[in-house]
Parts: C-alpha cells; structure tokens; sequence
C-alpha cells in the first residue's frame, strides 16, 4: 500500500505561482514543502532533501537541476512543467518523457499540481524514483561534475530536524524577556484563539483531532494562508477532526464545539462577549491578512483572562504582541516547542516576550487546553517553565 506523501521542493520562475504552490502543499495532508523557489542553482543544492520535484522546464539554471538529479544514486521523482511536447522537453533535459506534465490551455496551475501530487501518492514507493530513467547527460552544461556532491537523502519527517528547517527568525535560542501578569482570582475560560502559519495545517489537525469531542468554547484560528485555500483547509479540518470547521463569516456567532478559520485576505476579530465574529480589510500586518495578532488583539479586549490562546509553527513573529497582551490580562498561552515546530519563529518570538505559560511539543498541545477548559483555573507562576527550558 502506497504510503501518502513525502519531502517536495517545487522551482517555479513566478512569485504569485510559488505562493499558490505553497498554499497548496500545506493543505494537502503528509506533505512537508522542503522549499518553493525561482532559481535551479538553489534548487540544485537541495535535491537530495527531497522525494518529489516539481518544476518548469524554463525555470532558471534549469540544466544544474538535471545535473544534481544524475549525480543521486537515488534520485527524487520528477515532474517537469512544460507547455511543449513531452518528447522535446524530454530530449533537451535528458530524462523520460513521462518526467514531464503537459500543461494544456485552460488547466489551471493548481490543477497540475494535485494531478502531481495525487499521481506520486498513488505509486508504491518503489515506483516513485525515477532513477533508472534519467539519461546520461550529454547536453552542455550538463554532467556529474557541475552537480554538488551528493549525500544520503533525507525524506519526510527527517526533513523536520533542527539542521533542516528554515532559520529566520527563528530555531536560535532565545533569552526571554520576564513579564509582569495581572494578578486575580481564577478565571473561567471561555475562548480558544489559535494562530498558525508555515506548517500551520498539519498542526493544526494534530490539535484539534487532540480536543474531545465535547469541548466547551469556541474556537477562532487565524492561519497564514490566501483565499480559497482557506476554505479547502477548513473542509479538511472538518473531516478529519471531531468538530464543525467552517471558514469565517462575517457575523457569525461563534458556538462551542466549532472551529472558525480567518478566510484568506480579510483580518478576523471577535467583537463581542456573545462571541460574535467580525471580518475587515484593514491594511496587513507583519505584512500578513490575516493576521493573528490582530484577531488575539480582539480576543483580549473582549475576553481578557477568559482567552486560551496557541501559537503554532510559523515564520516570522506575528501573534508575539498580541499573546504578550493576553498573558499580561492573565489568559493562557502556550507556543508550540522548537523541536516540533517546522519553523520556530512565531511561538519563538512569543517566547522571547515571556508571554508563554507553557512550551510544548505539538501532541501535548490538545491535552493542556483541555485541562485548562476543564479546571477554568489558570497555570500558577510557578509552574510555568523556567526561562532555560526554551
């Protein structure tokens, strides 16, 4: 039985095209996006990291893609984006004219992709290298000795270690800034806010999977993400969790036991303590709209210490300000922990502010909210982690 998924890394020259490709992978469950890029000489440092590249057949210094692919002894699968003959592209790049996809007028980019992405699924692994079919390279430009040296490739989870992630912002240790929460009696909790983004989706159905299913509040995500992908990831959600997940409208009045995501390009807020949601075009923030920390802004207003609020996996450090805001009210926060993070740059930033009461891997996640909605007692000082276990 063919296992789903695997590491891809996808060359496309267009920034709006590498964007959509982006979106797509991280809602397409088993897939970790290694990198999208717009260069063949980057991507030629890279091919040994993945299963799967994808990329088109004029993308820049394409030849040194083909170059690395041959120096593999076990090269990833390819699927190389043509709007020519499979038999020329084929012949200029020395491989298989089954390596190429054909992109005929009318068929959008993202439905190539999912025909990609479905077709390397559907393979036993031991059909999905294309090994015995990339061709001795004769072209010019194009030989072993242009290629980088190869090494073991690493595959799906491996690609989630420490020296194989992203580093901006983020898998650097951290010195935490101490904070001063708002002292008071114990609060009830009455919302969970949730922000995401790089890797947001698949941790986001490890958590909410995690929840029971009679939990007790809403829930309010916010995940980097552009319209329409946001809807497909909630009706992915939906099926794969035990609660109600719908993209946001706007008036909607949050019920406990659903999940509500931001849609792509539009801020959501929380407007009220009947839970009613709002949704604006105001200018982005962290260069993102959705944003989380506006949407954790509205719940501190609203809710205060009454907010349970998660930062998952994500690059950059939106959400850090508006977590700081809620921990300073007394609400609960928690950040996902380095090591489970596929970018440590959001729950990071949150964890250089000192706004995290916890520090956690990504499954133990679910069973600390639901403790926190069980007791509706906050953590006390002294049990959250001290600033050497970041």
């Amino acid at each position: 039985m063919a296992r789903p998924g695997g590491a891809v890394i996808i060359g496309l020259s267009k920034s709006i095209d590498r964007q959509q490709a982006r979106d797509l992978v991280e809602v397409r469950s088993g897939w970790t996006l290694v990198a999208a890029l717009a260069s063949g000489r980057v991507m030629s440092e890279k091919v040994n990291r993945a299963d799967l590249l994808i990329f088109e057949d004029t993308l820049a210094h394409v030849d040194l893609v083909m170059a690395a692919v041959q120096a593999l002894e076990h090269p990833p699968t390819l699927a190389i984006l043509s709007t020519r003959s499979a038999g020329v592209v084929a012949r200029e790049l020395h491989c298989l004219p089954q390596d190429v996809i054909t992109l005929s007028p009318g068929v959008s980019l993202n439905a190539a992709l999912l025909r990609v992405l479905a077709s390397f699924e559907s393979k036993p692994p031991s059909e999905r290298a294309t090994a015995a079919g990339v061709t001795p390279a004769t072209g010019p430009g194009v030989g072993r000795s242009s290629a980088p040296p190869p090494s073991a490739p690493l595959t799906g989870r491996a690609m989630q270690t420490p020296g194989a992630r992203p580093t901006p912002t983020g898998n650097a240790p951290v010195t935490p800034t101490p904070r001063v929460r708002i002292a008071g009696p114990p609060a009830k909790r009455e919302l969970l806010v949730i922000g995401a983004s790089t890797g947001g989706p698949d941790a986001l159905g490890v958590v909410l999977a995690g929840l029971p299913r009679d939990f007790s509040a809403p829930i309010l995500i916010t995940q980097h993400m552009p319209s329409t992908f946001t809807e497909l990831l909630a009706a992915t959600l939906d099926r794969a969790t035990p609660f109600t997940v719908r993209e946001a409208k706007h008036g909607d009045v949050a019920k406990s036991g659903c999940a509500y995501i931001a849609p792509g390009g539009s801020h959501m807020v929380i407007t009220d303590r009947l839970g009613t949601i709002g949704l604006n075009d105001d200018p982005p923030e962290h260069n993102c709209r959705p944003s989380v920390d506006v949407l954790f802004r509205s719940a501190a207003a609203t809710f205060g210490r009454a907010c349970v609020a998660v930062v998952l996996t994500g690059m950059g450090s939106d959400g850090a300000l508006g977590a700081a805001g809620l921990a300073d009210l007394g609400a609960h926060v928690i950040a996902q922990d380095r090591d489970t993070s596929v970018v440590w740059g959001m729950p990071g930033a949150v964890a250089q502010r000192d706004a995290a009461d916890q520090i956690l891997p990504l499954k133990e996640i679910a069973t600390a909210i639901s403790l926190q909605f069980k007791r509706n007692v906050p953590s006390s000082t002294a049990s959250r982690r001290a600033p050497s276990s970041v």
